[in-house]
Order: structure tokens, then C-alpha cells, then sequence
């Protein structure tokens, strides 16, 4: 006899490969020891299988997994992953930066392109739409002109 609150375990032995309980009601459990693969009902005659059968090496059905610390080999670009193991590889092979210098922009389809650094003393600007590297303007504030601003201006 269960404890209060709980059901009992129905052990399901066949030496059958494939078979599947004949009986079983929500929350009760079975086992195909042959297979070692565990049932859970779900309602009358119904359940959903819990683990993968014995001796394989992939779980085909999952269900949403809400909690604990994975602990496998690096996941895929391709299944939503990196491929790497660490922070810092994970960004380095996710971003578009291939030279000391690039920077990361927004390429206005929702995704990041690599800018190259500009020429040497050329300064990053923007057109409203995009950042780019451009000359500076020749004209400026003299040293002369900022000597007088700052006396005029009490600095």
C-alpha cells in the first residue's frame, strides 16, 4: 500500500522488445524492463515515455528542461550555440571582428557587421544612417583662436 499522497509503481516486465503497458492511469508508473524504457500515465491507458531505451546514446523526446547545469560537449553554431566553451572564444566565434582595430555595427537588418579601422588620423563619423571613417575637416580651432577664447572666457 502507497503512502498517503502517493501511487504505487506498477512494474511492467515483458520480454518483448516494443511492448507498451496494457494498464495504466495518470501518475502511475511502469517499467519495460527488457526495453528499460520508464512509462508515466497520463490518463487512462495513456503515458508519455520518460527516458530512452536501454543501450542507446541520444534522447529523441524531450520536453522543456527548466533547470540544472549542462555539462557536454560545446553546442553548435547551428543548434544555437557557439562551439566553444568559454565566454570569450563564444564571442570571438559569433563577431564579424577579423583585424586589431574593427568595430562591431548594426548593418540595419538586425544584424552586426565589421567596420575596418580608418586611415590613420581619420576620425569616425555618421550620416544619421551609418558610422564611417572619414578625414577631418581642414578647418578648426587654432591654437591661436583657443588661446583667445580662453582669455576672453575667463578659463
Amino acid at each position: 500500500m502507497a503512502s498517503s499522497g502517493y501511487t504505487p509503481i506498477i512494474t511492467y516486465n515483458s520480454s518483448t522488445t516494443g511492448h507498451t503497458p496494457t494498464t495504466i492511469t495518470t501518475g502511475e508508473l511502469a517499467v519495460n524492463i527488457t526495453d528499460g524504457i520508464l512509462f508515466v500515465g497520463t490518463g487512462t491507458n495513456t503515458y508519455n515515455t520518460l527516458v530512452a531505451s536501454k543501450g542507446t546514446t541520444s534522447i529523441t523526446t524531450l520536453g522543456t528542461v527548466t533547470t540544472g547545469t549542462w555539462n557536454a560537449t560545446a553546442i553548435g553554431i547551428s543548434y544555437g550555440g557557439t562551439g566553444q566553451t568559454t565566454a570569450s572564444a563564444g564571442f570571438n566565434a559569433l563577431s564579424p571582428i577579423t583585424t586589431t582595430g574593427d568595430l562591431i555595427i548594426g548593418n540595419g537588418t538586425n544584424s552586426a557587421t565589421r567596420l575596418a579601422i580608418g586611415a590613420n588620423t581619420y576620425i569616425l563619423t555618421s550620416n544619421g544612417t551609418t558610422a564611417s571613417w572619414q578625414a577631418p575637416a581642414a578647418s578648426g580651432v587654432t591654437k591661436a583662436q583657443a588661446i583667445a577664447y580662453s582669455m576672453t572666457l575667463g578659463f
